[in-house]
């Protein structure tokens, strides 16, 4: 075994630590380039702090740092030597500071003190003032280019607002403005923010439907490429002036090129678009008549029949059918693979907030048997789906007309209101449901981006400007 005490120890690990910088620089100091031109550094950096919470109460305000460079800003020859005004020379008349934020420095923001110089007119009749200008500077916000460079970037990605500000330390109501003229610049002609750009390429197949804009039935209409998913249109309202907007404003050569529209039961949508272009088809699609079918049949239904067996005192069995609804609208092949999870830990619970741990034990196709066993409305509600699903399923017209026929006989047979008005559904819409055995199109973009609306929403817990909200839907149509 060696014996270390007799080991050389080189001459260069016996030297001091270097306490001194080759650059001039103090401890904790580091010199790099900004990415800028237009100024020079004319005194060492220093830090600041401020108060980052003013409002705390009972407690001590955290503390912000901030790292200020002053800077001086670089004037261009022949620039300020004559006034705009009356021509005459132009002499300087002190200096002012400004602060400018750039990128952060990890989390600790980057500001930059810059002196600049004012200049007055030397006409007394005139008396004229300016100031230098800063090349570096944003020229909407006290920024520099690569901040707002930086925030754009980020908005890009899918960042919200409040994240963004966190992350640039730029104000939110600043990075709100960014956005925003970013989106009118991209979406409207000339950036002006007065008119939407038209579509660059033909759609033959669209989608249309409404969505929540307000509280109070405010709603608004979009209209998207179903082949892209891409939202062509929004607009504040869900009337059928909607439609002749969108149609004037595509123009009508690009209407000539739209084979297809894929929309729900609005009958004003649908009038709207056969009244200017006839040969456009209409088709409504699977995912509005099961939709339609489980909110105004198998939920009432259900609802009423839980209302009948607690009238005649069948408590036990009313019981039964509280939180059927999911079993009742669910496909047997769906109920299959949930019961697949029989005994899965669905819920791990936890012991520091007393929350059990849940395991999945109902058996949902065992369940769905006796249900529909026990009631013979919630039998042809089996038959309707079943159906329904063979119908859609099917390319040729003929046999879906013949499928969809049956299910009208069906509802009328069992002399139920909810039935019936859901076989004078089918009869009323049925070219437009007969459409799409030769499309086979789908609204399933249009849902998708309903779901989206409601995302970018919650994230921003709402939107007080319509034309902001309306354009970052259009663009996260675009980035998905």
């Amino acid at each position: 075994m060696p014996n270390y005490t007799q080991i050389a120890i080189p001459d260069q690990l016996l030297e001091p630590e270097i306490t001194t910088s080759p650059f001039g620089l103090n401890p904790g100091e580091i010199k790099m380039a900004t990415g800028l031109s237009g100024f020079v550094q004319i005194s060492d950096m220093y830090t600041h702090y401020k108060e980052h919470n003013k409002n705390m109460v009972n407690q001590e305000a955290p503390q912000q740092v901030q790292y200020i460079f002053p800077v001086k800003a670089v004037e261009e020859q022949d620039t300020h030597l004559f006034c705009p005004k009356c021509s005459t020379y132009l002499k300087r008349n002190g200096t002012r500071h400004v602060k400018i934020k750039h990128l952060p420095y990890g989390n600790i923001p980057m500001v930059f003190d810059v002196e600049k110089q004012q200049f007055v007119c030397i006409n007394p009749d005139c008396g004229h003032t300016e100031a230098q200008e800063i090349s570096f500077k944003d020229p909407s916000h006290r920024i520099t280019h690569t901040c707002r460079t930086f925030v754009e970037d980020l908005l890009k990605m899918g960042l919200t607002l409040k994240e963004v500000s966190r992350v640039s330390n730029v104000d939110k109501n600043i990075v709100k403005e960014i956005d925003k003229t970013r989106l009118l610049e991209k979406y409207t002609v000339d950036g002006a923010g007065k008119k939407m750009k038209p579509p660059e390429e033909y759609s033959p197949h669209l989608g249309i439907d409404e969505f929540l804009l307000h509280k109070g039935h405010q709603y608004a209409t979009i209209i998207i490429d179903l082949d892209t998913g891409h939202v062509l249109y929004i607009a504040k309202s869900k009337k059928k002036q909607v439609v002749y907007d969108f149609m004037k404003w595509v123009g009508d050569d690009w209407m000539k090129h739209v084979e297809a529209i894929a929309c729900d039961m609005n009958a004003d949508f649908e009038e709207a678009f056969r009244d200017k272009y006839p040969d456009i088809k209409v088709v409504f699609d699977y995912f509005h008549l099961v939709k339609n079918f489980n909110d105004k049949v198998v939920t009432e239904v259900r609802k009423d029949e839980f209302k009948r067996l607690k009238s005649e005192g069948r408590d036990e069995e009313a019981a039964r059918l509280k939180g059927a609804r999911f079993i009742l609208t669910s496909r047997r092949e769906t109920l299959a693979k949930h019961d697949l999870d029989i005994g899965k830990i669905i819920n791990p619970g936890s012991e520091l907030f007393n929350i059990p741990v849940k395991v999945r034990e109902l058996k949902l196709e065992e369940r769905y048997d006796e249900l529909i066993r026990e009631n013979k409305l919630f039998f042809t509600i089996d038959l309707i789906k079943e159906a329904l699903h063979e119908a859609y399923r099917t390319t040729d017209v003929d046999v879906m007309k013949k499928n969809i026929g049956r299910i009208i006989g069906i509802c009328y047979a069992t002399e139920n209101k909810h039935f019936k008005w859901f076989g004078n559904l089918l009869k009323n819409h049925l070219h437009g449901i007969l459409t799409h055995a030769g499309l086979q199109l789908s609204s399933g973009k249009v849902e998708g981006t309903n779901r989206m609306i409601k995302t970018i929403r919650w994230q921003a817990y709402g939107f007080g400007d319509d034309e902001y909200f309306f354009l970052k839907i259009m663009d996260a149509s675009r980035a998905a």
